[in-house]
């Protein structure tokens, strides 16, 4: 009896080392089934962002085909090139986007217009351009017409104007390129319309690239057809510029301007900017916008 104790507890502790030993094993599996998974799903991840790269770069040549195949003779040779570049793009997860009449979505569309409809949503009226995506990645937005309700009015009740004539009606919006000229040389007090004509173009070009979606469109809308065009045609901004960097940038771009001079440029236009756009919508490009650009907009908000 006394000799099976030692021969029963010996049993038991190797019982427990293995249990433990197994344990080690199994969660070292577990790791390294783990690594794995996580090995794997990295180098997915990087081919996924390569394939990406290289096939939006492909996007301009995919257009230059398709304007191609619409405006010249569809020739054999060129129907064989289009369609064997498409077949190759959707072999890979290539899918286009971008119909007359879908939803708009500032998340996959690039408004470039805003036409007021008796619609009671926004809607795409028309593609410009198609959208890209890759799975489940956007590649490019598509470049739409946008119409819809009309902008929300200004906080009286009806469209601002900037140069002291009658208020604007909600089916008309715009004030002439003439009048946006005169408030904008009477706010910054230049000399004559061509300074701040120079100005506009300049200061409307770069705001553009800060603004997207429906603020941009809804902003074009309210602008005469000059600027409009300017704001929807921007000068390239790789990131979002703070005010004081706005400001130099269009030093930059004037000849002979200095940052004095810019601040009054900038000044000027975005306040006869805000004035068209009403509080509504001009809270909403603020948005948009680093902190200080209230300042800009002669719309100073509380901190």
């Amino acid at each position: 009896m006394t000799g099976s104790e030692p021969q029963s507890t010996e049993l038991h502790q190797l019982r427990h080392l293995v249990e433990e030993r197994t344990a080690d094993l199994q969660r070292v599996k577990a790791e390294y089934d783990n690594y794995r998974k996580r090995v794997r799903r990295d180098r997915l991840a990087v081919r996924e962002i390569a394939v990406a790269n290289v096939l939006r770069a492909l996007l301009p040549v995919l257009d230059a085909v398709d304007r191609a195949c619409a405006h010249e003779p569809l020739t054999p040779g060129l129907k064989d090139i289009a369609d064997t570049l498409k077949g190759r793009l959707g072999s890979l997860g290539v899918t286009s986007f971008g119909e007359v009449g879908d939803p708009f979505d500032p998340a996959c569309h690039d408004a470039l217009t805003y036409q007021v409809s008796d619609r009671d949503r926004l809607v795409c009226s028309t593609v410009l351009r198609s959208g890209y995506r890759l799975g489940g990645q956007l590649l490019r937005p598509a470049a739409v017409e946008v119409t819809g309700p009309a902008p929300p009015r200004g906080t009286r009740g009806e469209a601002p104007s900037s140069v002291g004539g009658p208020p604007l009606t909600q089916e008309v919006m715009r004030v002439s390129w003439d009048a946006f000229i005169a408030a904008v040389q009477e706010r910054g007090a230049y000399p004559s319309q061509q300074e701040a004509e120079r100005a506009s173009r300049v200061v409307m070009a770069l705001l553009g690239a800060h603004l997207v979606g429906e603020v941009r469109a809804e902003l074009a809308a309210r602008l005469p057809e000059t600027p409009a065009y300017v704001l929807l045609n921007p000068l390239q901004a790789h990131e979002p510029l703070p005010p004081e960097r706005f400001v130099r940038a269009v030093a930059a771009w004037i000849d002979g301007a200095t940052e004095k001079t810019a601040t009054r440029d900038v000044s000027a236009v975005l306040g006869v900017v805000a004035d068209i756009a009403g509080e509504d919508l001009t809270n909403r490009i603020l948005l948009q916008l680093p902190r200080g650009y209230d300042l800009l907009f002669g719309c100073p908000r509380p901190d």
